[in-house]
């Protein structure tokens, strides 16, 4: 289930990055990343929609994961 950016148990500080923007920043400061082993299980419908779906929108249509999140920052 989506999980908004805050709500009253729990802040996600993060989801303004992309995950290789948060990677680039624990490799420059020598921070030990860790991921999920479920974050990789495209049986998961995020991980599917994340790897096959948005994968190939993003690749055709380059800017439309910023705007699509510009976007909804707007609401």
């Amino acid at each position: 289930a989506y999980i908004p950016y805050k709500n009253r148990q729990i802040c996600r500080p993060l989801l303004d990055f992309y995950p290789g923007e948060i990677q680039q920043y624990a490799r420059d400061n020598k921070i030990c990343f860790m991921q999920d082993s479920s974050n990789l299980n495209q049986r998961f419908d995020r991980n599917f929609l994340r790897y096959q779906v948005i994968e190939k929108i993003q690749k055709r249509f380059p800017s439309f994961l910023k705007m699509y999140v510009a976007q909804k920052s707007w609401k």
